[in-house]
């Protein structure tokens, strides 16, 4: 009976975690379904109710607008050292609260262009 305990609960404990694989990657899922919901011109607002609250903002000044980045993690798998890579997380472009793009290519080719100004 021990021996069937012991790994049980140490599968329980590690699925429970907070940065747990299955946690995580049951998040990245659930994100890269609801990227499907997306909109261009929908508001934070909206985004927000579709999406729910992003892991991480940037924000950048190019020429005269602001163009501000929201991160959701859509990749479910840490490194080694239990963080996140960039390329984990898929962007959301915002300009003047309205989303205008998304997507890693949208980011990448927005920031060749870009003076950062802020970081949440």
């Amino acid at each position: 009976m021990v021996k069937i305990a012991l790994p049980l609960l140490a599968v329980i404990l590690f699925v429970g975690c907070k940065g747990s694989v299955v946690k995580t990657r049951a998040e990245a899922q659930k994100n890269r379904k609801l990227l499907l919901s997306l909109n261009i011109g929908m508001t934070e607002d909206e985004v927000l109710a579709t999406m729910g609250k992003p892991k991480k903002t940037k924000a950048y000044l190019l020429d005269d607008r602001t163009i501000e980045f929201w991160f959701y993690l859509t990749e479910g798998y840490m490194i080694d050292d239990g963080r996140f890579r960039d390329s984990d997380y898929t962007p959301l472009a915002f300009e003047g609260r309205k989303l205008i793009g998304w997507g890693r290519s949208f980011y990448d080719r927005t920031l060749k262009y870009e003076h950062k100004i802020e970081t949440k």
